[in-house]
């Protein structure tokens, strides 16, 4: 019988919804990442974390509004959704935080680590993007050991 998978509709839409909305209208100040600084989504709701499982192996699909401008928000025409491919799943435990604890900011050190991870390297790409603004001010909540 036919078969309507729910979640790939679900996807698709979402994908949609992202492709036309517009980014923040105060451009996010763009700070390079570096170690101490802490980040957030500027705005969750303009990011959509797809995993697609192919035959070579899975990969994680970022749809972002970041790239986004008014010509695809007004256009009578369906807008192609700015879209962030990642190899395999390592990348997917920080993005799920990101969301989780959204709107706290969060250090880079404090994201959950895969090995041979960088998640420094995931932020700066957000950040490039201007799907992630950061802080430096914000302590790291992990323990840092006292030098004596």
């Amino acid at each position: 019988g036919d078969h309507f998978d729910v979640n790939a509709a679900a996807d698709a839409m979402a994908a949609q919804f992202v492709a036309r909305r517009l980014p923040p209208s105060s451009p996010v100040t763009e700070l390079e990442y570096h170690k101490e600084a802490a980040v957030r989504w500027t705005n969750p709701s303009g990011v959509r974390v797809v995993v697609e499982t192919l035959a070579t192996g899975a990969e994680i699909q970022i749809y972002h509004f970041g790239d986004n401008d008014a010509a695809s928000h007004q256009g009578t025409e369906e807008p192609t959704p700015e879209c962030i491919v990642l190899e395999g799943t390592d990348y997917l435990p920080a993005l799920q935080m990101l969301f989780r604890k959204h709107p706290q900011f969060l250090h880079a050190g404090d994201l959950p680590k895969m090995p041979g991870v960088d998640n420094g390297e995931l932020v700066e790409g957000l950040m490039s993007h201007g799907l992630l603004e950061a802080k430096t001010s914000a302590p790291s909540t992990k323990k840092r050991k006292r030098s004596s």
